[in-house]
């Protein structure tokens, strides 16, 4: 954990450089966070701030590395659903578009799980304002995938409530071309 806390602190100088030994560390610690609950209850809360205030900086593999050791703590339930789809829904705005496919497809599958059985009336509530938010992102990438979630979660019959096309709707009129593309596809069965 010391080793992981110097690195960390090596890297706040210099975040657009490489770090592979910060990359290692957090692997390790993200391997073992379940074995030593105590030791490192507040690792997963430093790697959302860590992606969170420096993920438009970072070196582009140092960043995917980061993001998959937040899906393994998240499938292993030491963050939250909520925690991890805002994370992503601020990372969309990256230029890696291999990491906003995986980070939109996590999301979906991750809404489907908390969707089987019992439905989170309030974990969706949320997310779908944050996500309904984005629409109106001046981002025109994060607009567009958010606006791709949407869409993939009502076609998985998650979100099949007239709030979620009502949203869509709405982004018929956006003034970015690929999300107005997008929305009118969808009302178009494309």
């Amino acid at each position: 954990l010391r080793h992981f806390q110097a690195t960390y602190e090596i890297f706040k100088t210099r975040p657009s450089k490489p770090n592979p030994e910060l990359a290692s560390s957090i692997t390790l610690l993200s391997h073992v966070t379940p074995c030593y609950p105590k030791e490192l209850s507040q690792f997963p809360e430093q790697l959302v701030a860590l992606l969170e205030e420096h993920h438009p900086v970072m070196e582009p593999h140092l960043r995917k590395e980061i993001a998959q050791c937040v899906l393994m703590l998240r499938n292993r339930n030491l963050l939250t659903a909520l925690v991890t789809s805002k994370l992503f829904f601020h990372m969309f705005r990256c230029k890696d578009k291999k990491l906003r496919a995986a980070m939109a497809a996590h999301i979906v599958s991750d809404v489907k799980k908390i969707n089987t059985g019992k439905v989170e009336n309030k974990t969706n509530k949320e997310l779908q304002n944050f996500l309904f938010k984005l629409l109106q992102d001046r981002n025109a990438t994060a607009a567009k995938t958010s606006l791709d979630v949407i869409v993939k979660l009502y076609k998985s019959k998650v979100w099949e409530d007239a709030k979620t096309v009502n949203v869509v709707a709405s982004a018929c009129f956006s003034t970015e071309s690929k999300v107005r593309a997008t929305a009118l596809n969808f009302f178009l069965g494309v």
